[in-house]
């Protein structure tokens, strides 16, 4: 895994020297986005997106989110009912469509974005001396944050506030009384880059 990390970063920091190297205004052929989650890295998985624009503008951009990480400490209690500190869960996957529309409030390209995620995901909890549960549900993601361009209109990053709603989740074990609650907010930030 870490193998596949260190790749992904080199991969990402080679692509964006090419880019960046090229033109210095943002022009209609690049339609493309792509954006990862440094900190999903940090608790031992992936997590990131890509985007197509579907607008004249750059303001409307729909595609593909994925995610799996190890759900940090703090986000545990707010995510899930019944499930003890010494409880580990992860987040074994997310595969969700995106879309994102960036309010043309300033005169820049760095403008303040709303968005929504759709799509499906699942947890495994384990608990000391208990086997391990797996729980799936479908999502549905609101989210406020700000596209704040550092260089050449291309590279930017992105903070976020997402409200996430759980939709009949289901688990391998309806005895378990571990459950995710029924919403929850999630910070995130995002680099990215559109090619």
């Amino acid at each position: 895994m870490k193998k596949l990390v260190f790749i992904g970063i080199w991969s990402f920091l080679f692509l964006t020297n090419i880019l960046l190297a090229q033109s210095e205004t943002q022009d209609a052929s690049k339609k493309w986005r792509l954006e990862v989650e440094p900190l999903s890295f940090i608790y031992k998985g992936f997590g990131g997106q890509i985007m197509y624009k579907v607008s004249k503008k750059h303001d409307f951009n729909i595609g593909l989110y994925s995610l799996a990480l190890d759900v940090p400490d703090g986000l545990k209690k707010s995510m899930f009912e019944n499930v003890p500190e010494s409880t580990n869960a992860r987040l074994g996957f997310e595969l969700a469509a995106v879309a994102r529309y960036k309010i043309p409030l300033f005169k820049t390209e760095s403008n303040p974005v709303i968005g929504a995620i759709v799509g499906w995901e699942y947890f495994n909890i384990e608990a000391p001396g208990l086997k391990q549960l797996r729980i799936e549900t479908f999502l549905a993601t609101a989210y406020v944050g700000y596209e704040l361009y550092l260089y050449k209109q291309m590279l930017y990053v992105n903070p976020q506030l997402r409200g996430v709603a759980y939709i009949s989740p289901w688990s391998s074990d309806s005895k378990r009384t571990e459950k995710l609650k029924p919403i929850t907010f999630v910070p995130t930030l995002s680099l990215g880059i559109r090619l």
